[in-house]
């Protein structure tokens, strides 16, 4: 019997996705929001804190480990007044395709090195170093994130599967795109853009103000029961972006 085990024994410094939202304190409370910024596996919080005349410093207000590499990111906005915004996660597994047939040739166009995206791998016997490309296979796990203000830590207050099986890989396991997360700018909800023909929509509900205590997600936003749009039913086969519009 053989065993694998990986242990991490750093944490992650590449940052992967970047978000501002009024996270740790209501939008009435602060002048800026806070930085939340996903490590692909690790989740850091900053507030800036302003001395004088409008300078100020970002402080770093937590860290929490994820269960799962961040795929995409998005602040969704609370609509009540006194309440804190939630972030709409979606996890997923990155993994590096090494092109074997590009290894050993010497002249590969500019464009193509950039699609490809090289990566640090050593040399190939008589050639260039291997190009590589990250592969995502979609899980179809999406989390709502608050921030419990009585504990100062992170919290779920929801979660999303949706059947990886039930959705049309066409056979494939491994996709070049990872997943697309989205939320409406005047909060009603949030969507994840999954195999580029899947939408999973996330309508928000309304928040109910804090009543304190550890482990509390009331006094952010919140979604509740998801459901999925198959855009091929639509006519729509591939999906590059997409984006909410305003009223």
């Amino acid at each position: 019997m053989v065993l694998s085990l990986c242990r991490e024994t750093s944490d992650p410094t590449g940052v992967t996705h970047c978000a501002a939202a009024y996270w740790t304190r209501a939008r009435d409370e602060a002048d800026v929001p806070d930085v939340i910024v996903a490590k692909t596996t690790q989740l850091e919080v900053y507030s800036l804190d302003e001395y004088g005349a409008g300078d100020g410093v970002l402080e770093l207000q937590a860290t929490h480990k994820l269960f799962g590499e961040v795929q995409g990111m998005a602040a969704l906005q609370s609509r009540v007044h006194g309440t804190r915004d939630a972030l709409v996660i979606a996890f997923g597994e990155v993994r590096w395709w090494r092109s074997r047939a590009l290894a050993g040739m010497r002249n590969v166009s500019a464009a193509l090195a950039r699609f490809l995206r090289p990566h640090a791998h050593p040399p190939a016997r008589g050639g260039s170093p291997a190009l590589t490309r990250p592969l995502t296979t979609p899980q179809g796990r999406v989390a709502v994130l608050a921030w419990d203000a009585a504990a100062l830590c992170v919290v779920s207050s929801s979660l999303h599967c949706f059947d990886a099986s039930q959705l049309p890989t066409g056979g494939r396991t491994l996709f070049p795109r990872p997943e697309l997360v989205r939320a409406d700018p005047s909060g009603r909800c949030g969507a994840v853009l999954l195999l580029r023909s899947v939408l999973a929509v996330l309508p928000a509900v309304d928040a109910r103000p804090a009543q304190g205590g550890i482990g509390c997600v009331d006094g952010a936003a919140a979604v509740g029961n998801s459901f999925v749009i198959d855009l091929v039913d639509m006519g729509i086969r591939c999906v590059r972006d997409f984006a909410f519009l305003h009223k």
